[in-house]
């Protein structure tokens, strides 16, 4: 596993902007990366103009290809004008402490009844 956590700091008056930016490349990690496990953008009660990510690749090989592609690379493009600043964290897990997984997340069209439980790679309950 190989995981990073982002925080950025989005300039006020371009929240919109890239919050759309952030759906299209969204889009792109869906439907080309097989090895990005979760992709989880995410605001904070803190600080309405902060975004924070959640990225967690099956390997560090995964991580690059991510960073390679197209949509990727637009995304790290465009989103220089739109920010303040941003931080980017490494993570590991803490030996003997692994994820835990609770079966419990779910697409986000579960609420119209044709989502489907999300599962990790490999999983088949």
């Amino acid at each position: 596993m190989y995981a990073l956590i982002v925080r950025f700091e989005v300039k006020a008056d371009r929240l919109e902007e890239f919050d759309a930016l952030v759906a299209a490349t969204l889009v792109g990690i869906r439907d080309r990366e097989p090895g990005t496990l979760l992709y989880f953008t995410s605001t904070t009660d803190a600080s309405p103009t902060s975004r924070v990510f959640v990225e967690v690749y099956a390997d560090e090989e995964a991580f690059r290809a991510h960073e390679e592609q197209a949509h990727t690379q637009s995304f790290l493009q465009a989103r220089e004008e739109l920010l303040d600043s941003y931080r980017v964290e490494f993570v590991r897990p803490i030996e003997g402490a692994y994820p835990a997984w609770s079966g419990a997340l779910r697409t986000p069209s579960e609420e119209d009844g044709e989502g489907k439980e999300a599962k990790p790679a490999g999983e088949t309950r």
